[in-house]
């Protein structure tokens, strides 16, 4: 063996070691790297809507969320309790309340719901409408953030207008409101009960006379003629 052929031999083994370890170190990262991943959780957050798909080593529900920077208000909805154990698979979904306004007939209420519609707001909240009554919004509107709801309730009443008589349902408030929602135009001697700045009321009977001027003029004169 040559000299070289002995250097070159020297240099190879010196560095085999060297080598091994690093390899051996290499190995012992990626089995870790691996046990270290294969040991998370895959969960689904569903926010409003939005899904967020992630791999978590948190223990509940509420530290998954807080890792993802969700904060659940005292008015919100969470399909888990936040102090559930998590599992692999698991679906949150999580729904932010809004804050709204109901104006009922002038009696107002501020509400948090989690709710989609307005319908379903109303329901939870016990106030029921009648096809009569008027809303601002529809029934099957979309809740948003500091709507306001408005309710104004029709009332069931009677209108003797002249020799017909009819039955009707109204969100008015006057009964000068209602004759001009039903188009009853009055001359200056017609006659109208209750007056015209009234409030109108359940089962109230609204009773318009006309007076034949014409009529009136005749009997007049009749009366002057006669001394009566």
């Amino acid at each position: 063996m040559t000299m070289e052929t002995s250097s070159n031999a020297s240099q190879k083994s010196k560095w085999r070691l060297p080598i091994m370890i690093g390899a051996f170190v290499i190995v012992i990262a990626l089995v870790f790297y691996f046990v270290f991943e294969g040991t998370k959780n895959d969960i689904t957050i569903v926010k409003a809507g939005e899904v967020t798909k992630v791999s978590t080593h948190a223990k509940t529900v509420a530290e998954v969320l807080n890792d993802e920077g969700v904060k659940v208000g005292k008015h919100d909805e969470l399909s888990v309790s936040k102090d559930a154990s998590l599992k692999d698979g698991m679906k949150i979904t999580y729904v932010p309340a809004k804050s709204i306004t109901i104006n009922d007939e002038g009696n107002e209420v501020n509400v948090w719901t989690t709710k989609n519609t307005v319908a379903e707001v109303l329901k939870d909240e016990n106030i029921t409408t009648r096809p009569q009554d008027a809303l601002n919004v529809a029934l099957d509107a979309k809740v948003a953030k500091n709507m306001e709801v408005k309710i104004d309730r029709a009332v069931a009443l009677s209108i003797q207008n002249g020799a017909k008589k009819e039955t009707t349902w109204t969100t008015k408030d006057t009964v000068a409101d209602l004759l001009a929602e039903k188009n009853i135009k009055l001359d200056a001697q017609d006659k109208v009960l209750p007056a015209k700045t009234a409030k109108l009321a359940n089962n109230m009977t609204v009773v318009v006379t006309y007076v034949d001027k014409k009529t009136d003029e005749k009997k007049i004169s009749s009366c002057l003629q006669n001394s009566c």
